[in-house]
């Protein structure tokens, strides 16, 4: 491991972690705008890390297997969304230097980054995955594009629920959630409704063709 003596001692990682901290106030306070929530955003990666480390694990970080919801915030805050960066860092400063400005992001909305175009949206203008519950899309043709790559860990993360005992969001049948060409998907905002709708059809006619869906 490099640095063992940070990952192995409690007094290490949290000196790293303040050090960490200060860096990415600094970034947010004093360098341009995008830049500063993109750097700050990466820096925040390395502080979940040393935050969630568990050495009976080998180092595998906790919050690999968290929450759907809580997985979806972290990567959030990872993807640069600015409200979600300064309020990261705002809640766990024991100083007021970024007080102001988490005032001032509170009025922006919550945003996500397309997992296959890469463009950002708005959380409620986004799609989840209802396989996996991890992966976001900004329209029904994003997915059904990125679904041969994304396939294989989609499946890879429902089985480990399974396994967990842990109820998938694919299975409920009230849940909202439909399927297109064999991706599961599950809209986050009533703006997608007519997509629901659509995507129910295309379903209904690919099971008529004995065409499989998840």
């Amino acid at each position: 491991d490099i640095y063992p003596r940070v990952w192995k001692d409690d007094a290490h990682r949290e000196m790293a972690r303040t050090m960490m901290l200060r860096h990415g106030a600094d970034m947010i306070l004093k360098i341009d705008q995008k830049v500063a929530i993109w750097a700050a955003g990466a820096v925040a990666s390395a502080i979940l890390l040393l935050e969630n480390y568990d050495s009976t694990q080998h180092g595998e970080p906790i919050y690999i297997a968290t929450t759907d919801s809580k997985w979806l915030k972290i990567r959030d805050v990872v993807d640069g969304c600015e409200r979600s960066v300064v309020q990261f860092y705002s809640k766990r400063l024991t100083c007021s230097c970024l007080d102001e400005r988490c005032t001032a992001v509170k009025s922006l909305p919550k945003t996500g980054i397309c997992h296959y175009c890469a463009q950002r949206k708005g959380r409620s203008d986004l799609l989840v995955c209802a396989g996996c519950s991890r992966e976001q899309y900004c329209s029904r043709e994003c997915q059904e594009a990125d679904w041969p790559t994304h396939k294989e860990s989609c499946r890879e993360s429902r089985q480990e629920k399974k396994e967990s005992k842990i109820v998938m969001c694919g299975v409920a049948a009230d849940s909202n959630e439909h399927t297109s060409h064999g991706t599961p998907f599950r809209s986050l905002g009533g703006s997608v409704k007519e997509w629901s709708h659509a995507c129910t059809m295309q379903s209904q006619e690919r099971q008529k063709a004995d065409v499989p869906c998840i």
